[in-house]
């Protein structure tokens, strides 16, 4: 995923159709992410396929990209799984000037930080992503991980080792926990499905950010949540908003 800071379409950016009818600006969306909590931000087909040719930014358009680096710049930090990083390519994460300045009305950071949750350590600690972060990454992983691994990617990243839960991946309530322990009470994920899985099973998860791309996608691809525990979880629709086409629900989780 393309991580270079952007301007977000200027003016406005939504209409909003639930809970009132509105006009949404981008400024508006930003004070509303603003608000404490464990947020997702993903992007779906009308058919339920998270990729388009095997990445979620096949089904991502201007807009929706525009909504997430809004989302982004609100965040104290990202929280990514190691797998999401490497079929995106990811990058290091920053936001704009405009960002710069809302963060430091609210007290943030220039940047939000990257935190990356790996439990094999299979990442390069000479990545862009790591070394060319503008805030000192994190890497979250699983107490007995491999001890040279650890030394290779302390070079770059803050290491942080965590109790593993069931099935040896980490604990979704370890995560959270950790990166509150740190000062980070905006916490913004964008999965995969797997790390989304382990905050669900945990109830570490407050809300969903849903994209709904217009498109019929087909294939094989994943569903958004893989891994917790089969179980309904009910959840309040926040607000509903439309550009063209493109739908973005958000959810507050029960």
């Amino acid at each position: 995923m393309d991580d270079e800071p952007r301007e977000t379409v200027p003016g406005a950016l939504f209409e909003r159709m639930w809970p009132e009818p509105a006009t949404v600006t981008a400024d508006d969306l930003a004070a509303t992410y603003l608000e404490p909590g464990v947020r997702s931000n993903m992007v779906t087909s009308i058919d339920g396929s998270l990729t388009m040719d095997g990445r979620a930014g096949g089904l991502s358009d201007p807009v929706d990209q525009a909504h997430l680096h809004l989302a982004r710049s609100a965040a104290d930090v990202l929280l990514v799984g190691a797998g999401t990083v490497r079929t995106e390519g990811y990058g290091p994460v920053r936001t704009d000037e405009v960002g710069v300045a809302r963060r430091r009305a609210a007290g943030q950071s220039d940047h939000p930080r990257l935190a990356v949750v790996s439990t094999s350590l299979d990442l390069d600690p000479s990545s862009a992503m790591l070394r060319e972060a503008p805030e000192r990454p994190l890497v979250l992983t699983v107490t007995g991980a491999e001890p040279e691994g650890v030394a290779a990617l302390e070079e770059a990243a803050e290491v942080v080792l965590l109790p593993p839960g069931e099935g040896g991946g980490v604990h979704g309530r370890a995560v959270v926990d950790a990166l509150r322990e740190r000062g980070h009470t905006r916490i913004l994920t964008e999965g995969g499905p797997t790390l989304l899985g382990a905050l669900v099973a945990a109830d570490a998860l407050d809300e969903m950010l849903v994209s709904y791309a217009p498109v019929v996608a087909g294939g094989t691809g994943r569903r958004m949540v893989l891994g917790a525990p089969e179980a309904t979880r009910g959840a309040e629709l926040v607000s509903l908003l439309r550009s063209d086409s493109l739908l973005v629900a958000r959810y507050r989780l029960r």
